[in-house]
């Protein structure tokens, strides 16, 4: 098995990081020179990973830090996609990564059940179906994607008093 990993809170962070990057240079576009918008919202519910027919806007209110004074921006689900191929594609690189170093029974049984997703990334829509695409391998959404791996981890905590030593 491989010991190689994304981290996923980084990537949450991060897709944070890079859409308020690229809402500050949109709303300075929209200002004048060297007048800097500080935008206070919540992370954007229409972003998505893969293309799909829907294109969903949403406003961004926020407060220009020069004049005091809210302004609106209208973003759409397009722009955010872009604001977010960056993080996403280093998801697919390191799953990439992975299973290039897979040994191949392995790898067998991945390509044919596929990968779960879990974590607060892999809830943004059309995440499954991106990698899907690029990779290849059926990847899926686990049911409860916020809570399974604390869940599964408590499992295996309750369980660690039945395996052999040695096994651990």
């Amino acid at each position: 098995m491989n010991d190689k990993f994304t981290p996923a809170p980084g990537i949450a962070v991060e897709i944070l990081f890079t859409l308020v990057k690229r809402l500050e240079r949109k709303a300075r576009s929209r200002t004048q020179k060297n007048q800097t918008v500080t935008i206070d919202c919540e992370v954007p519910t229409i972003g998505n990973a893969f293309a799909d027919k829907r294109v969903d806007t949403m406003e961004v209110k926020g407060r220009d830090a020069i004049s005091g004074l809210p302004r609106t921006l209208e973003l759409d689900s397009n722009e955010i996609r872009k604001a977010l191929k960056e993080p996403t594609d280093e998801i697919l690189d390191g799953i990439k990564s992975v299973l290039e170093r897979t040994p191949p029974e392995l790898a067998a049984d991945i390509v044919e059940r596929g990968i779960v997703l879990t974590g607060g990334g892999c809830l943004l829509r059309g995440l499954e179906h991106y990698l899907t695409k690029e990779t290849g391998v059926p990847v899926f959404r686990a049911e409860n994607p916020l809570t399974c791996v604390v869940l599964g981890t408590g499992r295996y905590l309750d369980e660690l008093k039945y395996i052999k030593p040695g096994i651990r």
